[in-house]
C-alpha cells in the first residue's frame, strides 16, 4: 500500500502521494506520478493501488465540466478493477486488484475546495458506503488521525492550515508513511511508499504541483527507509516523471 492522501483547507483541496509501484513481494518495479492533472476543470485525480495515469486521463477525457468528470469517476474506477482483474495472474487477492480513487478540485458550483472518494469496497468508509459511489469527504489519510500527535508531536488538524502545513507537515507526513511497513494478510510486511514525496495543491486560481523530497530507493530492490538520507526537490527528475517544469 503507498500513500495517498487527501484534505481540504480553506483555500485549497490537496494531495499528498509518493510515487513508488511495487511488486506483489515490494520490490519497486517503477517511480512515476499517481495524479490526473485537469487544468481546465481544476481538478485532480489521485490513486492508490496498481494502474497509471493514463487510464484516468482517457476515463475523462469527453468530460467537458466538474460534474461530467466527477460522474464519470465512478466507472473510471470500475474499469480499472476490472483491467487488473483480467490482467493479474489466478489467485489474486482483492487487495491487489482493488484500486482506490481520491478527487480534489476547487467547485464552479460553490467557489470552494472539495475532496471526493471513490472506493471498490467498504474497507475503509465502512458498512453506510456504497461501493463505487462517490463520497464527499473533509479529509482522507493513509494513516489513522489518532496516531497524527505521535506523529509531530503535537494535536493535529489537518484542515486548519495554522495548525498543518500542507508542504512542511505533509512530507513529515509522507515520510511517516513511508516508514510504516504493510503487508497482505498473512505475508511478511514491507515497505511499499517511495520514490519522491509530491504535492498537489487545487486552488481558486487553478493547479500547481511539486516534489518534496526525492528518495534513493533502487528499481529492481526492495524499498528500505532507513537506507540513506533523502535529497529535497527534484532535481532533474521533475520533468521525465511530468514533462514539465515544476510549480514553484
Amino acid at each position: 500500500m503507498s500513500s495517498v492522501n487527501g484534505i481540504v483547507q480553506p483555500q485549497a483541496a490537496i494531495l499528498l502521494t509518493d510515487g513508488a509501484h511495487t511488486a506483489r513481494d515490494g520490490r519497486l518495479m517503477a517511480v512515476g506520478i499517481k495524479v490526473a492533472i485537469f487544468d481546465e476543470l481544476r481538478l485532480a485525480v489521485a490513486w492508490n493501488g496498481r494502474g497509471v495515469v493514463h487510464f484516468i486521463e482517457e476515463g475523462l477525457a469527453g468530460a467537458r465540466t466538474q460534474r461530467e468528470a466527477l460522474d464519470a469517476l465512478p466507472a473510471v474506477l470500475r474499469d480499472m478493477v476490472a483491467r487488473n482483474r483480467r490482467e493479474l495472474p489466478e489467485g489474486a487477492t482483492e487487495d491487489e486488484i482493488g484500486v482506490r480513487l481520491l478527487a480534489a478540485l476547487w467547485s464552479d458550483e460553490a467557489d470552494e475546495p472539495r475532496l471526493w472518494a471513490v472506493e471498490p469496497d467498504q474497507v475503509r468508509l465502512g458498512p453506510g458506503y456504497r461501493p463505487y459511489s462517490l463520497v464527499r469527504m473533509r479529509a482522507m489519510l493513509d494513516t489513522p488521525t489518532d496516531r497524527l500527535p505521535d506523529i509531530f508531536g503535537r494535536a493535529v488538524d489537518p484542515a486548519d492550515p495554522e495548525s498543518f502545513d500542507p508542504a512542511r507537515d505533509g512530507l513529515t507526513l509522507l515520510e511517516a508513511q513511508r516508514r510504516d511497513p504493510w503487508g497482505f494478510p498473512g505475508e511478511d510486511a514491507r515497505y511499499c511508499a517511495g520514490g519522491f514525496a509530491h504535492i498537489t495543491t487545487v486552488a481558486r486560481d487553478g493547479i500547481s504541483e511539486r516534489v518534496l523530497r526525492t528518495w534513493p530507493d533502487r528499481i529492481g530492490a526492495m524499498i528500505d527507509p532507513f537506507a540513506e538520507r533523502p535529497r529535497r526537490g527534484p532535481g532533474g527528475l521533475w520533468s521525465r516523471l511530468r514533462g514539465k517544469a515544476a510549480a514553484a
